[in-house]
């Protein structure tokens, strides 16, 4: 869409783009338009953007609060679809006031239907399940006819032939033809804009021969940072090895961070998995590792713990097995700068453990 209308298109330099990072780069261009997912928008310090007049939201779901806080003074507007549409089905109009943010209306040649389990229409203001067909709609999942024929159906309100996708959300139809996002109908959750499988993480970890029974779940037990955390049945303290397992056969953005072990899953009365019955984390006291040598390792061991909200840190202390992530990364990089120390997202990311960071810093001559 930069082409089409001549206008110039910014490429940030690479590494994580949140924060202070991702302002310097709205301030240096003079960016006028952009996307950027709600997690990211947040990270954002408060600052003046004169140039930046218009913004859509999207990947995840927008607070009102973040409409609130961006919708002065600009076009804000809430963008709503799945890749399997062609990343766009939905837009809303221009977003103001402190209510959520709707998800708008279908966008040309996108057809949208809320659903119930019969298939059947829901009256406006009733709950049901989002299904999208139209131009968009993808051909399915390479190499997996089983969940392509489960997401991609046949449409029963088109052409012969034409196809609908099952999208798992659960929405609304408004009063005023706005689709209300209100969750999901599965256990599909969305962590920093990244669309999770609660049950291939669970899969995954299930695989390994010392894994009894396990559940994955999704906590945000400090506001703004939502992590994932594997509860596991298993006779063998097996943490490190459960964990590289898990990194070598998923995304990074899905490798638990955190494990914790149970000796039975929780189960309500009817013999299902009770998710609200999930403890929270203990704070991993098996943070045991070496001491602090040189002044950088203990200022960073000093940062690690007051960002990752940890009693202590130690040099073998991995940042994002700890619970970290891109937005905490931020905070942590700003922490160091305030005591004399650069670093970047890069730095971070590269260098997980203070050990390594350490020898990043030394060898800048910070």
């Amino acid at each position: 869409m930069t082409f089409a209308v001549g206008a110039t298109l910014v490429i940030p330099p690479s590494g994580p783009l949140v924060g202070e990072p991702l302002l310097d780069v709205l301030r240096a261009h003079a960016v006028t338009h952009a996307l950027i997912p709600p997690t990211t928008l947040a990270s954002l310090p408060e600052a003046e953007l004169p140039h930046f007049r218009s913004l859509i939201v999207g990947a995840e779901a927008c607070s009102a609060e973040l409409v609130v806080r961006w919708s002065a003074n600009r076009r804000m507007v809430n963008a709503y679809g799945p890749t399997e549409v062609t990343v766009a089905a939905n837009l809303s109009d221009p977003l103001s006031g402190s209510a959520a943010p709707p998800i708008g209306r279908p966008i040309f040649g996108t057809q949208v239907y809320v659903l119930d389990d019969g298939l059947r229409p829901v009256p406006p203001g009733l709950p049901g399940e989002l299904y999208v067909a139209g131009d968009g709609v993808g051909r399915g999942y390479l190499g997996r006819p089983d969940l392509t024929a489960q997401r991609f159906i046949s449409n029963p309100f088109g052409p012969p032939g034409s196809r609908m996708y099952r999208t798992g959300d659960l929405v609304r139809w408004e009063q005023d033809g706005n689709l209300a996002f209100l969750g999901r109908v599965d256990d599909q959750v969305k962590v920093r804009g990244f669309r999770i499988e609660l049950g291939e993480i669970e899969s995954v970890l299930s695989a390994h021969p010392a894994v009894k029974q396990v559940a994955a779940a999704v906590r945000e037990d400090r506001p703004g940072d939502k992590r994932i955390v594997a509860y596991v049945v298993t006779a063998a303290d097996i943490w490190n090895e459960l964990r590289a397992h898990a990194a070598d056969r998923l995304p990074d953005h899905m490798v638990p961070a955190a494990f914790v072990r149970l000796e039975t899953l929780p189960l309500t009365p009817s013999g299902k998995l009770d998710r609200r019955a999930l403890p929270e984390p203990p704070v991993d006291d098996a943070l045991a590792g070496r001491a602090p040598r040189t002044e950088q390792e203990k200022i960073l061991c000093a940062l690690f713990a007051e960002v990752l909200n940890l009693p202590n840190a130690t040099v073998d202390s991995n940042f994002f097995q700890m619970g970290g992530n891109s937005l905490l990364s931020v905070k942590l990089i700003s922490l160091a700068r305030k005591v004399g120390l650069r670093l970047t997202s890069r730095d971070i990311f590269d260098n997980k453990t203070i050990e390594a960071l350490a020898a990043v810093v030394a060898g800048a001559g910070s």
